[in-house]
């Protein structure tokens, strides 16, 4: 309730532009507020066009703010939920430097995770799920740790963010999501509307498949660099490593080669069908890559697999090197992880069987090990040259007749 007001009482003078507002400025008078005007920003010349609409009292006015900071929050925070097929997701919204805004969409879960009975298989979509899923923080990078990389994992704990060279703590075999980076005036509501869609840049990472990750860029780069230009940016996560590239043999029904290819291609279909979402356009996909990005750019935009299922536009490579391996490598490597774990035996489905029952943790203790003490084995990385997904004889054959 309201105390009667009086003529010593303070209050506030409201003058509305008769243009649409954009920013609430007032000015400060001794012991209380004195003017609130609402002003245009984008046409600063019709400012000087306002209209008295009431005197106030101040302790209303304090109430008047008070709603619309919640009103204007609320349809903000509408803006920041892209609802899915399989679900809706919470991102937030970030500025680059000349002020431009970008909305940001975190550990967007692409296909189910690869863990118990769908270690070593083939992607699938995700499931869905009920309420909003946090999409504001990072999930773990997927599984690595590797000498030879100089761009360790972030590792939180209590909060926290620091980096160790030697080990990586948050890595997971739950790791298939995407990141996404989207110019603001891609919002899901305006795309719904039809004013505006990013074309959308599909950025695959390097690390020869064996490390580095979709969560150890730097955001503000991103921002800068791909977002605020007014593009979709979506970087997805594959396995790496024995995750992604464990064999045996020529067996795929066990084990498929290619598991992160495999992966990536998952993420495009996901792109394609959920692009509208986000604000992206599908029908305006660049793949983009540096290092072994790059070559995994090059092999999905020529795979015939790729062009039955989801459209590319364009093609950037950077850097790249051509990783493809022979299948025998990744399968040397692979008998030798069997040994060391304690799972060899005559039946490749055993061995299999054994390999299932280990923690990710633990056959990953078991690669760098592997790593360190047969350093001459190679890794395990690159594209296997192998039908469906990369119907080509070799390397030679594929730069000859490209499909």
């Amino acid at each position: 309730d309201w105390k009667p007001f009086n003529l010593r009482d303070r209050y506030m003078s409201i003058e509305v532009n008769l243009t649409s507002g954009r920013a609430i400025k007032w000015d400060k008078a001794t012991g209380g507020f004195r003017d609130l005007i609402i002003e245009d920003d984008s046409n600063p010349s019709k400012n000087d066009t306002l209209i008295p609409v009431i005197l106030v009292h101040t302790r209303m006015i304090l109430h008047l703010l008070t709603a619309i900071v919640l009103i204007g929050g609320s349809l903000a925070q509408e803006d920041l939920i892209a609802k899915t097929s399989y679900g809706s997701i919470q991102g937030y919204e970030a500025s680059s430097s000349d002020g431009t805004r970008v909305r940001v969409f975190k550990s967007v879960p692409f296909a189910s995770p690869p863990v118990g009975d769908l270690r070593w298989k083939l992607p699938i979509q995700p499931k869905k799920w009920e309420g909003v899923k946090d999409g504001r923080k990072y999930s773990a990078a997927c599984m690595s740790n590797s000498t030879t990389s100089s761009s360790p994992q972030p590792v939180r704990r209590s909060g926290r963010v620091r980096l160790l060279i030697n080990y990586f703590e948050w890595v997971d075999e739950d790791c298939l999501y995407i990141n996404v980076f989207v110019h603001g005036e891609c919002s899901v509501r305006l795309s719904q509307c039809a004013t505006k869609k990013c074309p959308i840049v599909v950025y695959f990472h390097g690390g020869a498949m064996n490390y580095d990750s979709a969560t150890y860029f730097n955001d503000t780069a991103l921002i800068e660099t791909y977002a605020s230009k007014g593009v979709m940016l979506v970087i997805p996560a594959f396995r790496l490593g024995f995750t992604g590239q464990f064999s045996l043999g020529d067996d795929q029904e066990l084990v498929p080669s290619n598991l992160g290819a495999y992966d990536a291609l998952q993420a495009l279909k996901y792109i394609n069908k959920e692009a509208a979402a986000f604000g992206g356009d599908k029908d305006a996909v660049t793949l983009m890559g540096h290092s072994f990005g790059g070559a995994m750019a090059i092999m999905l935009g020529y795979s015939p697999v790729r062009k039955l299922q989801v459209p590319v536009h364009k093609l950037i490579m950077m850097s790249t090197g051509l990783y493809f391996d022979e299948p025998e490598k990744n399968g040397n490597l692979s008998k030798e992880m069997i040994r060391m774990a304690n799972c060899t035996s005559i039946s490749k489905r055993v061995n299999l069987s054994c390999m299932m029952k280990k923690s990710g943790q633990e056959l990953l203790a078991i690669q760098r090990k592997l790593e360190e003490d047969h350093f001459d084995m190679g890794l395990f990385g690159g594209v296997i040259m192998r039908p469906p997904l990369f119907p080509f004889k070799d390397m030679p054959d594929f730069l000859k007749n490209p499909p």
